[in-house]
């Protein structure tokens, strides 16, 4: 209640209530139906400004929204392509990276286990100390010295040339 209630403002409610609907009404019926239509008035302003603040939001999305319009099938799938096109070409990127990460992890932990199964069996640091480095036919080679013994395990490398005439290994470098 905003206002005090007071002994006349009774009797001018009920008379107005009393000329509209030809009917009176007691004392406590008149200070309740007067709360009640007070706090409706709160209500329905609460309401008028909810409304403006949701008109006042959406017109702000309306501007932010601009609709395209196609005049052909094919035309909609080629703009599609085009919003869609650098996302799946860097998918495609990042997958193909993938990819040759995880083969030379692979290919990395081959090697590993191949030298934790051999670890003393050959002197990889000083094989290549000893070794020279040569140009055969366009391509690097690394050139090794066999000093391995003919009943060992080990295998050095899984793509080599052996020289019978020099007695030596020819690992190529590269592809």
């Amino acid at each position: 209640m905003n206002k005090k209630i007071d002994q006349d403002f009774l009797i001018r409610l009920k008379g107005e209530y009393q000329a509209k609907y030809g009917m009176v009404m007691d004392d406590w019926t008149a200070v309740i139906l007067h709360e009640v239509s007070e706090q409706f008035g709160n209500y329905q302003q609460m309401t008028k400004e909810s409304a403006s603040q949701i008109l006042k939001a959406s017109e702000h999305i309306k501007g932010q929204v601009y609709p395209v319009h196609f005049t052909s099938e094919k035309q909609a799938m080629q703009y599609g392509f085009g919003k869609s096109l650098p996302y799946a070409i860097a998918i495609c990127i990042i997958g193909v990276l993938m990819y040759f990460f995880m083969s030379s992890l692979s290919w990395y932990h081959e090697q590993q286990a191949f030298m934790d199964k051999y670890p003393n069996s050959v002197d990889f640091k000083g094989l290549i100390e000893h070794s020279k480095v040569e140009v055969i036919h366009g391509r690097k080679c690394l050139i090794l010295s066999p000093n391995f013994k003919e009943n060992s395990p080990v295998k050095i490398g899984k793509e080599y040339i052996y020289d019978g005439s020099k007695k030596r290994v020819i690992v190529p470098l590269g592809k």
